[in-house]
Protein backbone atom coordinates (compact mmCIF):
# COMPACT_ATOMS: atom_id res chain seq x y z
CA UNK A 1 0.00 0.00 0.00
CA UNK A 2 1.12 3.88 -0.49
CA UNK A 3 -0.04 4.58 3.35
CA UNK A 4 2.52 3.59 6.40
CA UNK A 5 0.89 1.18 8.11
CA UNK A 6 2.37 -0.04 11.36
CA UNK A 7 1.99 -3.96 11.30
CA UNK A 8 2.27 -6.17 14.44
CA UNK A 9 0.79 -8.94 12.62
CA UNK A 10 -0.14 -10.33 9.05
CA UNK A 11 -1.65 -13.38 7.55
CA UNK A 12 -1.94 -14.35 3.78
CA UNK A 13 -4.34 -16.59 2.35
CA UNK A 14 -3.64 -18.42 -1.33
CA UNK A 15 -6.68 -20.11 -2.02
CA UNK A 16 -7.71 -22.54 -6.04
CA UNK A 17 -10.74 -23.81 -6.81
CA UNK A 18 -11.17 -26.36 -9.74
CA UNK A 19 -14.82 -27.13 -10.39
CA UNK A 20 -14.94 -30.10 -13.38
CA UNK A 21 -17.88 -29.03 -15.72
CA UNK A 22 -20.32 -31.32 -14.07
CA UNK A 23 -19.59 -29.83 -11.21
CA UNK A 24 -17.24 -32.38 -9.00
CA UNK A 25 -13.77 -30.84 -7.89
CA UNK A 26 -12.17 -28.87 -5.13
CA UNK A 27 -12.71 -25.86 -3.46
CA UNK A 28 -15.70 -24.08 -2.61
CA UNK A 29 -18.52 -24.71 -0.02
CA UNK A 30 -19.42 -28.28 -0.84
CA UNK A 31 -15.03 -29.33 -0.80
CA UNK A 32 -14.40 -27.02 1.88
CA UNK A 33 -12.41 -29.77 3.52
CA UNK A 34 -10.63 -30.61 0.72
CA UNK A 35 -9.90 -26.56 -0.09
CA UNK A 36 -6.34 -26.23 -2.16
CA UNK A 37 -5.73 -23.37 0.45
CA UNK A 38 -2.59 -21.89 1.89
CA UNK A 39 -1.78 -19.90 5.17
CA UNK A 40 1.22 -17.67 6.26
CA UNK A 41 0.96 -15.38 9.25
CA UNK A 42 3.97 -13.05 10.32
CA UNK A 43 4.12 -12.33 14.00
CA UNK A 44 5.92 -12.90 17.13
CA UNK A 45 5.92 -16.62 18.19
CA UNK A 46 4.57 -17.64 14.47
CA UNK A 47 7.03 -18.66 11.81
CA UNK A 48 6.80 -16.98 8.56
CA UNK A 49 6.30 -18.92 5.08
CA UNK A 50 6.53 -17.58 1.80
CA UNK A 51 3.50 -18.64 -0.22
CA UNK A 52 4.79 -19.26 -3.93
CA UNK A 53 2.20 -20.23 -6.69
CA UNK A 54 3.18 -21.28 -10.52
CA UNK A 55 0.94 -18.94 -13.02
CA UNK A 56 -1.03 -21.09 -15.29
CA UNK A 57 -2.60 -20.60 -18.67
CA UNK A 58 -6.59 -19.95 -18.95
CA UNK A 59 -9.06 -22.72 -18.05
CA UNK A 60 -11.52 -23.46 -21.24
CA UNK A 61 -13.60 -26.26 -19.30
CA UNK A 62 -14.91 -25.99 -16.23
CA UNK A 63 -14.35 -23.41 -13.10
CA UNK A 64 -10.87 -22.08 -12.03
CA UNK A 65 -10.99 -19.67 -9.96
CA UNK A 66 -7.53 -17.71 -7.56
CA UNK A 67 -7.46 -15.54 -4.35
CA UNK A 68 -5.00 -14.14 -2.96
CA UNK A 69 -5.78 -12.24 -0.02
CA UNK A 70 -3.91 -10.57 2.76
CA UNK A 71 -4.83 -9.37 6.38
CA UNK A 72 -3.11 -6.68 7.89
CA UNK A 73 -3.41 -6.40 11.98
CA UNK A 74 -2.31 -2.93 13.64
CA UNK A 75 -3.86 -3.00 17.06
CA UNK A 76 -2.25 -5.07 19.91
CA UNK A 77 -2.46 -8.71 20.05
CA UNK A 78 -5.07 -10.57 22.11
CA UNK A 79 -3.80 -9.87 25.71
CA UNK A 80 -4.86 -6.34 25.63
CA UNK A 81 -8.00 -6.22 23.41
CA UNK A 82 -8.53 -2.08 22.38
CA UNK A 83 -11.54 -0.10 22.54
CA UNK A 84 -10.29 1.82 19.17
CA UNK A 85 -8.66 -0.39 16.39
CA UNK A 86 -8.01 -0.63 12.64
CA UNK A 87 -7.08 -3.57 10.27
CA UNK A 88 -7.17 -4.11 6.85
CA UNK A 89 -7.77 -6.79 4.08
CA UNK A 90 -7.46 -6.60 1.13
CA UNK A 91 -8.33 -9.41 -1.97
CA UNK A 92 -6.55 -10.41 -5.05
CA UNK A 93 -9.20 -12.92 -7.65
CA UNK A 94 -8.50 -13.86 -10.89
CA UNK A 95 -10.77 -16.34 -13.24
CA UNK A 96 -9.51 -18.83 -14.82
CA UNK A 97 -5.95 -18.85 -14.16
CA UNK A 98 -3.10 -17.96 -11.70
CA UNK A 99 -2.01 -14.95 -13.03
CA UNK A 100 1.51 -13.84 -13.58
CA UNK A 101 2.29 -11.71 -10.74
CA UNK A 102 1.52 -11.42 -7.25
CA UNK A 103 2.67 -8.06 -6.66
CA UNK A 104 0.57 -5.50 -6.01
CA UNK A 105 0.31 -1.50 -4.91
CA UNK A 106 -3.29 -0.75 -3.29
CA UNK A 107 -3.70 3.20 -3.50
CA UNK A 108 -5.04 4.40 -0.25
CA UNK A 109 -7.80 6.75 -1.94
CA UNK A 110 -8.85 3.28 -3.18
CA UNK A 111 -9.31 1.31 -0.48
CA UNK A 112 -13.03 0.55 0.92
CA UNK A 113 -13.68 2.12 4.91
CA UNK A 114 -15.80 0.58 7.24
CA UNK A 115 -16.57 2.86 10.35
CA UNK A 116 -17.53 -0.09 12.99
CA UNK A 117 -20.10 0.65 15.85
CA UNK A 118 -20.01 -2.02 18.22
CA UNK A 119 -22.43 -2.32 21.60
CA UNK A 120 -21.88 -4.45 24.24
CA UNK A 121 -24.09 -6.29 26.80
CA UNK A 122 -24.45 -7.39 30.51
CA UNK A 123 -22.98 -10.19 31.46
CA UNK A 124 -25.48 -12.91 30.87
CA UNK A 125 -23.75 -15.67 33.75
CA UNK A 126 -21.88 -19.06 32.03
CA UNK A 127 -18.66 -17.77 30.51
CA UNK A 128 -18.43 -18.08 26.87
CA UNK A 129 -15.74 -20.59 25.56
CA UNK A 130 -14.41 -18.05 23.15
CA UNK A 131 -12.16 -14.96 25.07
CA UNK A 132 -12.46 -11.98 22.85
CA UNK A 133 -14.94 -10.96 20.88
CA UNK A 134 -13.52 -10.42 16.87
CA UNK A 135 -14.12 -8.45 13.71
CA UNK A 136 -13.15 -9.66 10.21
CA UNK A 137 -14.07 -10.45 7.10
CA UNK A 138 -16.19 -13.24 4.43
CA UNK A 139 -14.86 -12.95 0.85
CA UNK A 140 -17.11 -15.00 -1.42
CA UNK A 141 -16.01 -15.76 -5.26
CA UNK A 142 -18.48 -16.66 -8.22
CA UNK A 143 -16.27 -20.20 -8.41
CA UNK A 144 -17.65 -20.91 -5.34
CA UNK A 145 -14.75 -20.12 -2.87
CA UNK A 146 -15.20 -18.06 0.41
CA UNK A 147 -12.09 -16.44 2.38
CA UNK A 148 -12.67 -16.19 6.12
CA UNK A 149 -9.86 -13.64 6.56
CA UNK A 150 -9.83 -14.13 10.57
CA UNK A 151 -6.27 -14.54 13.39
CA UNK A 152 -8.00 -15.02 16.41
CA UNK A 153 -4.60 -13.33 18.45
CA UNK A 154 -4.67 -9.94 16.98
CA UNK A 155 -8.50 -9.32 15.85
CA UNK A 156 -9.60 -9.06 18.91
CA UNK A 157 -11.77 -6.34 20.08
CA UNK A 158 -13.52 -4.68 22.89
CA UNK A 159 -16.96 -2.87 22.24
CA UNK A 160 -16.36 0.72 21.10
CA UNK A 161 -15.82 1.89 17.68
CA UNK A 162 -13.52 0.27 14.88
CA UNK A 163 -12.58 1.05 12.04
CA UNK A 164 -11.43 -1.92 8.85
CA UNK A 165 -10.04 -1.43 5.81
CA UNK A 166 -10.97 -3.73 2.57
CA UNK A 167 -9.68 -3.54 -1.04
CA UNK A 168 -10.53 -5.49 -3.92
CA UNK A 169 -8.55 -6.01 -7.21
CA UNK A 170 -11.77 -6.74 -9.06
CA UNK A 171 -14.83 -5.80 -7.35
CA UNK A 172 -17.27 -7.67 -10.10
CA UNK A 173 -15.65 -10.79 -8.62
CA UNK A 174 -15.26 -10.45 -4.75
CA UNK A 175 -18.27 -10.16 -2.19
CA UNK A 176 -17.59 -8.79 1.43
CA UNK A 177 -19.81 -9.69 4.40
CA UNK A 178 -18.40 -8.25 7.77
CA UNK A 179 -18.81 -10.57 10.57
CA UNK A 180 -18.97 -10.13 14.53
CA UNK A 181 -18.29 -13.05 17.17
CA UNK A 182 -19.33 -11.72 20.21
CA UNK A 183 -18.07 -13.47 23.15
CA UNK A 184 -20.22 -12.43 25.90
CA UNK A 185 -23.25 -14.10 24.61
CA UNK A 186 -21.36 -16.43 22.20
CA UNK A 187 -23.01 -15.14 19.28
CA UNK A 188 -21.93 -14.83 15.72
CA UNK A 189 -23.51 -11.73 13.98
CA UNK A 190 -23.03 -11.02 10.01
CA UNK A 191 -24.05 -8.54 7.89
CA UNK A 192 -24.77 -8.10 4.26
CA UNK A 193 -23.11 -10.05 1.43
CA UNK A 194 -22.23 -6.28 -0.51
CA UNK A 195 -19.73 -5.54 -3.79
CA UNK A 196 -17.70 -2.56 -2.74
CA UNK A 197 -16.06 -0.18 -4.58
CA UNK A 198 -13.01 1.24 -4.53
CA UNK A 199 -13.15 4.73 -2.26
CA UNK A 200 -16.39 3.81 -0.75
CA UNK A 201 -17.15 4.77 2.98
CA UNK A 202 -19.73 2.29 4.17
CA UNK A 203 -20.94 3.05 8.51
CA UNK A 204 -22.24 -0.02 10.46
CA UNK A 205 -23.82 -0.51 14.08
CA UNK A 206 -23.61 -4.19 15.55
CA UNK A 207 -24.92 -6.06 18.57
CA UNK A 208 -27.38 -3.13 19.97
CA UNK A 209 -30.79 -5.14 21.37
CA UNK A 210 -33.35 -5.98 21.01
CA UNK A 211 -32.47 -9.42 18.61
CA UNK A 212 -35.10 -10.57 15.88
CA UNK A 213 -35.72 -12.42 13.19
CA UNK A 214 -33.74 -10.98 10.35
CA UNK A 215 -35.30 -9.89 6.84
CA UNK A 216 -32.00 -10.48 5.33
CA UNK A 217 -31.18 -12.98 2.17
CA UNK A 218 -28.61 -15.02 3.26
CA UNK A 219 -25.30 -15.98 1.17
CA UNK A 220 -26.27 -18.76 -0.56
CA UNK A 221 -22.55 -20.45 -0.51
CA UNK A 222 -22.70 -20.92 3.14
CA UNK A 223 -25.63 -23.79 2.59
CA UNK A 224 -27.08 -26.10 0.70
CA UNK A 225 -30.01 -26.82 -0.93
CA UNK A 226 -30.40 -24.81 -4.14
CA UNK A 227 -29.46 -26.04 -7.44
CA UNK A 228 -26.52 -28.35 -8.00
CA UNK A 229 -22.95 -28.28 -9.00
CA UNK A 230 -20.83 -25.07 -7.42
CA UNK A 231 -23.09 -22.17 -5.79
CA UNK A 232 -21.79 -18.65 -7.17
CA UNK A 233 -20.37 -17.28 -4.06
CA UNK A 234 -21.87 -13.92 -4.98
CA UNK A 235 -25.40 -15.40 -5.05
CA UNK A 236 -27.86 -15.09 -2.20
CA UNK A 237 -31.18 -17.38 -1.41
CA UNK A 238 -35.24 -16.17 -0.79
CA UNK A 239 -35.19 -16.12 2.54
CA UNK A 240 -39.22 -17.25 1.70
CA UNK A 241 -40.32 -17.92 -1.34
CA UNK A 242 -42.99 -20.30 -2.77
CA UNK A 243 -42.46 -22.12 -5.93
CA UNK A 244 -45.81 -23.89 -6.69
CA UNK A 245 -46.80 -25.69 -3.64
CA UNK A 246 -43.97 -25.70 -2.16
CA UNK A 247 -42.35 -22.98 0.00
CA UNK A 248 -38.81 -22.92 1.09
CA UNK A 249 -37.52 -20.95 4.53
CA UNK A 250 -34.11 -19.63 4.82
CA UNK A 251 -34.84 -17.64 7.59
CA UNK A 252 -31.66 -16.03 9.88
CA UNK A 253 -32.40 -15.16 14.01
CA UNK A 254 -30.95 -12.54 16.24
CA UNK A 255 -30.86 -9.96 13.88
CA UNK A 256 -29.87 -6.43 15.48
CA UNK A 257 -30.67 -2.91 14.74
CA UNK A 258 -29.48 -3.18 11.31
CA UNK A 259 -32.28 -4.86 9.81
CA UNK A 260 -29.17 -6.82 7.15
CA UNK A 261 -27.58 -8.08 10.22
CA UNK A 262 -28.48 -11.61 11.59
CA UNK A 263 -26.68 -13.60 14.05
CA UNK A 264 -26.33 -17.57 14.57
CA UNK A 265 -25.59 -18.45 18.03
CA UNK A 266 -22.51 -21.18 18.90
CA UNK A 267 -24.64 -22.64 21.43
CA UNK A 268 -27.90 -22.58 20.95
CA UNK A 269 -31.18 -23.33 22.90
CA UNK A 270 -33.94 -25.39 21.68
CA UNK A 271 -35.80 -23.32 18.88
CA UNK A 272 -39.29 -24.36 18.73
CA UNK A 273 -41.35 -23.54 15.52
CA UNK A 274 -45.43 -24.18 14.08
CA UNK A 275 -46.96 -24.04 10.66
CA UNK A 276 -50.68 -24.06 10.25
CA UNK A 277 -52.89 -23.65 7.17
CA UNK A 278 -55.79 -22.33 7.15
CA UNK A 279 -55.81 -22.72 11.13
CA UNK A 280 -55.21 -26.57 10.97
CA UNK A 281 -51.25 -27.31 12.00
CA UNK A 282 -49.05 -29.06 9.12
CA UNK A 283 -45.90 -28.60 10.75
CA UNK A 284 -44.35 -28.64 13.92
CA UNK A 285 -41.05 -28.87 16.35
CA UNK A 286 -43.70 -30.67 19.10
CA UNK A 287 -43.47 -34.07 16.06
CA UNK A 288 -39.94 -34.09 16.18
CA UNK A 289 -37.80 -36.15 18.73
CA UNK A 290 -35.45 -33.24 18.98
CA UNK A 291 -38.31 -30.84 20.06
CA UNK A 292 -36.95 -28.32 18.12
CA UNK A 293 -37.01 -27.34 14.36
CA UNK A 294 -35.43 -23.93 12.37
CA UNK A 295 -36.90 -22.34 9.68
CA UNK A 296 -33.61 -22.36 7.92
CA UNK A 297 -33.42 -24.71 4.68
CA UNK A 298 -37.16 -25.92 5.59
CA UNK A 299 -39.48 -27.16 3.46
CA UNK A 300 -43.11 -25.92 3.64
CA UNK A 301 -46.60 -27.60 1.97
CA UNK A 302 -48.46 -24.89 0.13
CA UNK A 303 -52.23 -25.38 -0.10
CA UNK A 304 -52.79 -24.81 -4.59
CA UNK A 305 -55.94 -22.43 -3.69
CA UNK A 306 -55.37 -18.96 -1.41
CA UNK A 307 -55.08 -19.46 1.85
CA UNK A 308 -54.21 -18.17 5.35
CA UNK A 309 -51.05 -19.18 6.70
CA UNK A 310 -49.63 -19.33 10.48
CA UNK A 311 -46.00 -19.48 11.52
CA UNK A 312 -44.87 -19.35 14.99
CA UNK A 313 -41.05 -19.00 15.88
CA UNK A 314 -39.19 -18.86 19.05
CA UNK A 315 -35.44 -18.32 19.51
CA UNK A 316 -33.15 -17.66 22.74
CA UNK A 317 -29.89 -18.91 23.76
CA UNK A 318 -28.26 -20.95 25.93
CA UNK A 319 -25.62 -18.82 27.25
CA UNK A 320 -28.69 -16.61 28.12
CA UNK A 321 -31.88 -18.11 27.42
CA UNK A 322 -33.69 -15.28 29.24
CA UNK A 323 -33.60 -13.23 26.24
CA UNK A 324 -36.28 -14.66 23.82
CA UNK A 325 -38.28 -13.67 20.98
CA UNK A 326 -41.12 -15.05 19.30
CA UNK A 327 -42.75 -13.64 16.38
CA UNK A 328 -46.12 -14.96 14.94
CA UNK A 329 -46.05 -14.06 11.56
CA UNK A 330 -50.16 -14.33 9.43
CA UNK A 331 -50.14 -14.31 6.22
CA UNK A 332 -51.97 -15.04 3.07
CA UNK A 333 -50.46 -16.87 -0.30
CA UNK A 334 -51.74 -18.63 -3.23
CA UNK A 335 -50.01 -20.22 -6.42
CA UNK A 336 -51.26 -17.74 -8.56
CA UNK A 337 -49.36 -14.44 -6.43
CA UNK A 338 -47.18 -12.32 -8.51
CA UNK A 339 -43.51 -13.57 -9.27
CA UNK A 340 -41.10 -11.97 -7.29
CA UNK A 341 -38.69 -9.14 -9.05
CA UNK A 342 -35.00 -10.89 -7.33
CA UNK A 343 -31.67 -9.44 -8.37
CA UNK A 344 -29.80 -11.43 -10.64
CA UNK A 345 -28.06 -12.36 -7.45
CA UNK A 346 -30.92 -14.07 -5.72
CA UNK A 347 -31.62 -17.66 -6.20
CA UNK A 348 -34.92 -19.35 -5.50
CA UNK A 349 -35.18 -22.76 -4.27
CA UNK A 350 -36.00 -25.66 -4.78
CA UNK A 351 -34.99 -25.03 -8.13
CA UNK A 352 -33.03 -21.57 -9.08
CA UNK A 353 -33.51 -22.06 -12.92
CA UNK A 354 -36.99 -20.99 -12.51
CA UNK A 355 -39.10 -18.14 -10.71
CA UNK A 356 -40.84 -17.83 -7.32
CA UNK A 357 -43.23 -15.63 -5.55
CA UNK A 358 -42.41 -13.76 -1.94
CA UNK A 359 -44.38 -15.24 1.51
CA UNK A 360 -45.73 -11.77 2.68
CA UNK A 361 -44.19 -11.97 6.24
CA UNK A 362 -43.69 -8.37 7.97
CA UNK A 363 -40.40 -8.14 9.92
CA UNK A 364 -40.00 -5.40 12.89
CA UNK A 365 -36.57 -3.76 13.18
CA UNK A 366 -35.39 -1.79 16.32
CA UNK A 367 -33.80 1.95 16.44
CA UNK A 368 -33.60 2.24 20.25
CA UNK A 369 -31.11 4.90 21.96
CA UNK A 370 -29.17 2.46 24.06
CA UNK A 371 -25.91 2.95 25.51
CA UNK A 372 -22.69 1.27 24.82
CA UNK A 373 -24.14 -2.02 26.99
CA UNK A 374 -26.91 -1.52 25.47
CA UNK A 375 -29.26 -0.31 28.59
CA UNK A 376 -31.78 2.42 28.94
CA UNK A 377 -32.01 4.67 31.96
CA UNK A 378 -34.82 3.84 35.05
CA UNK A 379 -37.38 5.89 35.48
CA UNK A 380 -37.13 7.96 32.34
CA UNK A 381 -39.31 8.58 29.51
CA UNK A 382 -37.73 6.55 26.48
CA UNK A 383 -38.68 6.53 22.82
CA UNK A 384 -39.20 3.22 21.35
CA UNK A 385 -38.52 3.35 17.62
CA UNK A 386 -39.30 0.46 15.30
CA UNK A 387 -39.33 -0.05 11.70
CA UNK A 388 -41.96 -2.94 9.89
CA UNK A 389 -40.94 -4.19 6.50
CA UNK A 390 -40.87 -7.11 4.08
CA UNK A 391 -38.27 -9.08 3.26
CA UNK A 392 -34.94 -7.86 1.67
CA UNK A 393 -35.94 -7.24 -1.93
CA UNK A 394 -39.57 -7.81 -1.70
CA UNK A 395 -42.48 -4.96 -2.16
CA UNK A 396 -42.61 -2.93 0.51
CA UNK A 397 -45.80 -3.07 2.85
CA UNK A 398 -48.55 -0.77 2.50
CA UNK A 399 -51.01 1.16 5.11
CA UNK A 400 -49.26 -0.67 7.60
CA UNK A 401 -50.46 -0.24 11.23
CA UNK A 402 -48.70 -0.92 14.38
CA UNK A 403 -49.49 -1.23 18.43
CA UNK A 404 -46.90 -1.70 21.09
CA UNK A 405 -47.06 -2.70 24.74
CA UNK A 406 -44.30 -3.25 27.31
CA UNK A 407 -43.92 -5.60 30.35
CA UNK A 408 -41.42 -4.71 33.36
CA UNK A 409 -41.97 -8.31 34.93
CA UNK A 410 -40.46 -10.56 32.28
CA UNK A 411 -43.56 -11.20 30.52
CA UNK A 412 -45.65 -11.93 33.30
CA UNK A 413 -48.01 -9.00 32.44
CA UNK A 414 -48.05 -6.19 29.47
CA UNK A 415 -49.64 -2.83 29.74
CA UNK A 416 -52.73 -1.89 27.50
CA UNK A 417 -51.27 -1.75 23.44
CA UNK A 418 -50.86 1.78 22.47
CA UNK A 419 -50.82 2.92 18.92
CA UNK A 420 -47.03 3.76 17.54
CA UNK A 421 -47.33 7.23 15.41
CA UNK A 422 -46.29 6.32 11.43
CA UNK A 423 -43.22 7.85 10.19
CA UNK A 424 -41.12 7.90 7.04
CA UNK A 425 -39.87 4.69 5.34
CA UNK A 426 -41.77 2.33 7.28
CA UNK A 427 -40.57 3.77 10.85
CA UNK A 428 -43.06 3.65 13.69
CA UNK A 429 -42.58 5.53 16.98
CA UNK A 430 -43.74 5.62 20.55
CA UNK A 431 -43.08 6.66 24.38
CA UNK A 432 -42.90 5.00 27.03
CA UNK A 433 -42.12 5.23 30.93
CA UNK A 434 -39.14 3.02 31.99
CA UNK A 435 -39.66 1.91 35.32
CA UNK A 436 -37.48 2.50 38.47
CA UNK A 437 -34.37 0.38 38.71
CA UNK A 438 -34.96 -2.85 41.27
CA UNK A 439 -34.61 -6.04 41.61
CA UNK A 440 -38.01 -6.93 40.23
CA UNK A 441 -37.52 -4.50 37.75
CA UNK A 442 -33.85 -4.95 35.50
CA UNK A 443 -35.47 -5.24 32.51
CA UNK A 444 -37.97 -4.26 30.00
CA UNK A 445 -39.48 -6.16 27.80
CA UNK A 446 -41.61 -5.41 24.34
CA UNK A 447 -44.33 -6.83 22.22
CA UNK A 448 -45.01 -5.30 18.70
CA UNK A 449 -48.19 -5.82 17.01
CA UNK A 450 -48.34 -5.07 13.40
CA UNK A 451 -50.89 -4.99 10.10
CA UNK A 452 -50.89 -4.33 6.78
CA UNK A 453 -53.08 -3.19 4.05
CA UNK A 454 -53.43 -6.91 2.36
CA UNK A 455 -54.16 -8.79 5.50
CA UNK A 456 -51.11 -10.07 6.53
CA UNK A 457 -49.66 -9.49 10.27
CA UNK A 458 -47.25 -9.55 12.73
CA UNK A 459 -46.64 -9.91 16.59
CA UNK A 460 -43.12 -9.76 18.43
CA UNK A 461 -42.03 -10.48 21.51
CA UNK A 462 -39.11 -9.68 23.14
CA UNK A 463 -38.69 -10.61 26.79
CA UNK A 464 -35.59 -8.53 28.36
CA UNK A 465 -35.22 -6.40 25.12
CA UNK A 466 -32.95 -4.08 26.66
CA UNK A 467 -31.63 -3.66 30.43
CA UNK A 468 -32.05 -0.64 32.77
CA UNK A 469 -29.23 1.46 34.50
CA UNK A 470 -29.59 4.28 37.30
Amino acid sequence: MDRAVTTTARMNKVDVSRISTVGGGTGGPDFTNLAMGLISVDSPGWPFAKLLVTPTTTVTKGLFGFDAATAIFTGPSAAVPSAESSSYFLSFPHAGAVPSSLAYRVPAADLTTLHQRIYGHYDPGPPCPKTNSSMFPLIYQPWGSYQEMTFEPYDAIQPGNHTMYWYTSDPALDRWQAVFDEATTCMRYLGPSRAIAHGQQIDETWNRAPFVPSAAAPPAARRTGVGTGPIDGRATTCPACRQDDNAFLFLQPFGDSDPSHHGNPQFSATPTLSFARNGKVAVTSAAFLSGWLNPTDLPLPMLTGPATYDLDWSTSTIQDPTVRSRTHWTFRSARTDAVAKLPATEMCPPDASRGCSFLPLLFVSYDLALDEQSRAKAGEPFSISFGVTSQENAPAPTGVTATVSTSFDDGQTWTPEQPATVGTNGRFGTTITNPELTDGHRFVSLRVTAHDAAGNSVQQTNIHAYELTD
